[in-house]
């Protein structure tokens, strides 16, 4: 059997680069929204961690997915 060489495209970097911009922004946006905790914890009537983990819920299943 002969080998198959694969020649791979240095644009997969650019497109990699593209992801990681886009992923670091989604999660900076998350991250800015940290201000509302009290806000929201009070209006619910929930401690700050709850609505801490609720946020951070999306986080880890992004992370997972």
């Amino acid at each position: 059997m002969a080998e198959e060489t694969r020649k791979s495209s240095p644009y997969r970097w650019v497109i990699l680069a593209i992801f990681m911009i886009v992923v670091s922004v989604n999660q900076l946006m998350w991250i800015i929204f940290a201000p509302v905790t009290g806000i929201a914890a009070s209006f619910y009537h929930v401690s700050d961690l709850s609505i801490g983990l609720l946020s951070m819920i999306f986080m880890v299943v992004f992370i997972l997915d």
